[in-house]
């Protein structure tokens, strides 16, 4: 099931988040994942919280900024389910993200989706590009 997260979740958000960023807990709190721009969604599956999408609600366009399923889950649709949630909550606005050129499973995802690439950004991460995806 996915609903919004809310500030008991913050935790569980944080221990997921370090998959991504081992500094999550210092860049994000509860009042940065939902503050009226930033939105954030967790899927949770027999009462246990294994995924989150974190975006920015701007006037136009959605920013995703982060999608993110526990490792015993990866690879079991749940990313494609948080993606889709929001694709269809939002289906009026334009999508766009970052994404490491490095990591193939997040690419494949968001192509499977209909992101297309625009552009690169140079240094992304640790001196990594990343390309710059949309969804119109």
């Amino acid at each position: 099931m996915i609903s919004s997260i809310t500030e008991l979740d913050t935790n569980k958000i944080v221990l997921l988040g370090t998959i991504l960023h081992e500094n999550f807990e210092s860049l994000y709190k509860y009042s940065d994942l939902n503050d009226g721009v930033n939105e954030t969604y967790k899927y949770v599956l027999n009462g246990e919280l294994i995924g989150f999408i974190h975006i920015q609600n701007l006037v136009d366009e959605i920013s995703i900024i982060d999608i993110v399923v526990e490792d015993n889950f990866r690879h079991q649709g749940f990313g494609s389910k948080l993606l889709e949630y929001i694709l269809n909550k939002y289906s009026n606005k334009r999508f766009i993200l970052e994404v490491s050129i490095n990591n193939d499973n997040a690419i494949y995802l968001y192509k499977k989706f209909g992101f297309e690439t625009i552009n690169i950004r140079k240094n992304y991460m640790h001196d990594t590009d990343a390309f710059v995806m949309e969804k119109k």
